[in-house]
């Protein structure tokens, strides 16, 4: 079961219980770029639609559209990198606690990187956590879920979001374009889709950096121009010999010389060499 079939089950159980309970602190930890503050935002919406609680949320409903479009005065989010002092929690969440929501079921606080709050304000939020309001409700996003403390994540729902493979970016970025108009080759969607190494966010930044160098009609050769970065497409064109290591080798290093004098980086020609080429030859027979 993937983590949003996890997180919309558990949801659902628990407001199917007797006891009409739901979790009210959730943990959302993971790399950057993986989509931890945008589930947070549609967690908030699936709390508070309309017809919710609900795993599936309407979307069109005033508090659903205003959540999405970041402007709902229930749901507040607070960038514990810039707000790390305890004065930053009471007035933005401590302070609030008391106070019924404004029209949304549930009075939603979003704290991305949690991590970076200071230990004063740790202790603040560990009182918040234990006794919330039963219209409250925290998601925490973190890069560091270590640096929480214990007391924080043993009384949350934790849920890990990994890096996102190859294919699934790539086939998000076809969409947009697909939407957006532009043509662009398969190799040069696969080849920015690798360079974010599993975050969204850096594809999507990438990719919008590679259409304003390069238009609505994007090549691999755009890309690696832009990304500085070599495609396996380009690799193969190079002369290869797998019977003997010194061919090997020769070829591995010109090709990282002709990518660097065309100004991509060195590291960005070594990640696109396939790990069979560095293997050295295995002898059936020889004169030793």
């Amino acid at each position: 079961m993937g983590l949003w079939d996890r997180l919309t089950a558990g949801l659902k159980r628990t407001h199917e219980a007797v006891t009409g309970r739901i979790a009210q602190a959730f943990v959302f930890a993971g790399p950057r770029g993986v989509g931890k503050t945008t589930t947070a935002r549609i967690l908030a919406r699936m709390l508070n639609c309309e017809q919710g609680p609900t795993p599936d949320p309407c979307g069109a409903c005033d508090p659903c559209r205003e959540i999405a479009e970041g402007r709902d005065m229930d749901v507040l989010e607070l960038d514990a990198a810039t707000h790390t002092g305890i004065d930053n929690i009471r007035d933005v969440i401590i302070s609030g606690l008391a106070i019924l929501p404004a029209r949304d079921r549930y009075k939603v606080f979003v704290i991305d990187e949690v991590h970076q709050l200071s230990s004063s304000s740790f202790n603040a939020l560990l009182k918040s956590i234990e006794e919330p309001p039963p219209h409250v409700a925290f998601i925490m996003a973190t890069t560091a879920p270590d640096k929480i403390p214990d007391t924080i994540v043993s009384r949350s729902q934790v849920f890990e979001f990994k890096t996102i493979a190859s294919r699934g970016i790539a086939e998000q970025l076809q969409k947009i374009a697909e939407a957006d108009g532009i043509t662009v080759s398969h190799e040069a969607i696969a080849l920015v889709a690798r360079a974010a190494e599993g975050s969204m966010r850096d594809a999507e930044t990438a990719f919008d950096q590679v259409l304003a160098f390069a238009g609505n009609t994007v090549n691999v050769d755009d890309v690696a121009r832009m990304l500085g970065d070599v495609s396996a497409v380009e690799l193969d064109r190079h002369d290869r010999h797998p019977a003997l290591p010194q061919a090997a080798n020769h070829t591995q290093s010109h090709g990282v010389t002709r990518h660097h004098q065309r100004r991509l980086h060195p590291h960005s020609a070594l990640r696109s060499i396939r790990p069979h080429d560095l293997l050295a030859p295995s002898w059936s027979s020889g004169p030793w």
